[in-house]
């Protein structure tokens, strides 16, 4: 059996490969789906009619392009936006929507959480969320079973499997001593649960379970079919861009925006989940929750130009976003633009709790904004690498992905700022990490090495000196500004 299935339950879609043992597509499928905002500062999605139906209506599809092959498939590797919460009874049914990362609903409860077990979580974590249960819907408590991310939610649903990566578990928010790799029971009963209700703690790519003769009737995939714990989306994005080595980083430009580097080879990890830095296997060096939602508001709020031209000669509104920004100089003549419009989550850094753009004179125009905003990352990746030289951590190696990173505009800036080449893969598969990773599983590869030869030749950036001194001025400003509005 050579076939491997990837899936991943992202923030805005469920996607889904299938390829061969070299790599090679052989069927994709995309689901998109949208976010719930019940009420300010909530954020919501159903873990039943999307995460589950969506995977469902994915894995259909992806079997239905390659009926003939379907007994060939050795095993499915799953990755999902985390951390989220959803919540199950004791039968396995979901109890409320889910909540995501980005909610806010329990800063009370992570105040609390903070000052009481010394931590220092941020907004991400899902415990703060749970005790907003016990303060607000207490009966949802009580009926408490199951807790689940994305990605295990869905194991669970193919499997009857109830475990947990500790890549993820390390995410939700102090639940698990990074020390013991056990859960805390004192925390635990602050919330009012047990230890009962969590999942068993493996390796993102420990065999868990196999598909059920149920899983099987719902989603078309052979009974019996090998089923990996998985992990968080970014682990499996790391993989699948070759990121795998000491030293290696890897810029995302998607909804939101992170910048990662491996501290040790992901190998090792893989063998000993105690060489993690805080529990993840990468460092989370720059980290921007509103990436995405802030480009779109941007492109709603001000292109209004741009946008009727799109619809009229049917082009990507963001490609003519980038061929009017191509046309103004490096540094945006003065704009500046503090790209935190929802908030800053990062550890350790003083840093604004709100946007600002900045610098604006009446010859400027809204595609200095744009172009201000896709600078402001640039700026923010920078300040991250400057940290890390002085924390005297080597680094070797570049990389882009995520959606953004097809702006070739966004990435020679990127480039040009922070003074690095970067590397970047044409077409990348976002679940092309979580195909290759069932199949390492699997015994099928020697090493995460082999990943690099399922990708293609990549794109090299080398940064423009020509406009290193306007941007070495320009982020000279940024620093000053964000300090002046920090809180």
């Amino acid at each position: 059996m050579k076939k491997l299935i990837g899936l991943d339950i992202g923030t805005l879609s469920t996607k889904g490969v299938l390829v061969d043992q070299d790599g090679t597509l052989l069927a994709r499928e995309v689901v998109p789906h949208n976010i719930e905002y019940p009420k300010p500062g909530w954020v919501e999605q159903d873990a039943e009619k999307i995460w589950w139906a969506e995977t469902v209506r994915v894995l259909r599809g992806l079997l239905a392009q390659v009926p003939d092959e379907i007994n060939e498939i050795a095993g499915i590797g799953i990755s999902g936006l985390f951390p989220a919460l959803a919540i199950a009874d004791e039968d396995g049914r979901v109890i409320r929507p889910a909540l995501l990362y980005s909610d806010n609903r329990a800063s009370h409860e992570l105040e609390l959480l903070n000052e009481h077990f010394h931590l220092a979580l941020t907004g991400d974590a899902i415990t703060p969320k749970l005790a907003w249960l016990k303060s607000n819907e207490p009966e949802n408590l009580r009926r408490i079973h199951f807790i689940f991310s994305s990605h295990n939610y869905i194991v669970y649903k193919l499997t009857g499997t109830y475990c947990i990566d500790y890549k993820v578990a390390s995410s939700l928010g102090g639940l698990l001593d990074p020390d013991r790799l056990e859960w805390r029971e004192d925390l635990l009963t602050w919330i009012g649960l047990d230890r009962s209700h969590l999942p068993k703690l493996c390796s993102p790519i420990d065999l868990v379970g196999q598909i059920t003769q149920e899983a099987s009737s719902v989603t078309g995939l052979p009974v019996g079919m090998p089923v990996i714990s998985g992990s968080g989306d970014s682990l499996f994005t790391l993989i699948g861009a070759g990121v795998i080595n000491q030293g290696e980083a890897l810029l995302s430009l998607g909804t939101t925006g992170w910048l990662g580097v491996l501290p040790h080879d992901l190998e090792a990890y893989f063998h000993n989940p105690k060489l993690a830095h805080h529990g993840a296997p990468y460092l989370l060096c720059a980290y921007l929750l509103s990436l995405g939602s802030t480009l779109c508001w941007i492109r709603d709020k001000f292109a209004f130009s741009e946008k009727l031209a799109a619809e009229q000669q049917r082009f990507s509104m963001f490609q003519l976003l980038d061929e009017a920004a191509s046309n103004i100089p490096a540094a945006s003549e003065g704009v500046c633009v503090l790209p935190y419009f929802q908030g800053n989550r990062q550890l350790n850094i003083m840093e604004p709790v709100t946007g600002a753009i900045c610098g604006l004179r009446l010859s400027h125009n809204p595609i200095h904004i744009y172009r201000g905003l896709l600078e402001s990352y640039g700026y923010v990746v920078r300040s991250a690498i400057e940290k890390l030289s002085t924390d005297g951590i080597p680094l070797k190696r570049f990389v882009f992905t995520g959606s953004g990173s097809g702006s070739v505009l966004w990435r020679q800036i990127i480039s040009d700022i922070t003074g690095k080449s970067w590397q970047h893969y044409a077409n990348l598969e976002p679940c092309l990490g979580n195909a290759f990773l069932v199949g390492y599983a699997l015994g099928n590869y020697s090493s995460l090495t082999k990943i690099r030869d399922w990708l293609p030749k990549p794109s090299i950036h080398f940064p423009n000196e020509k406009n290193r001194q306007l941007y070495d001025d320009a982020y000279e400003r940024f620093v000053l500004l964000r300090s002046a509005l920090s809180v």
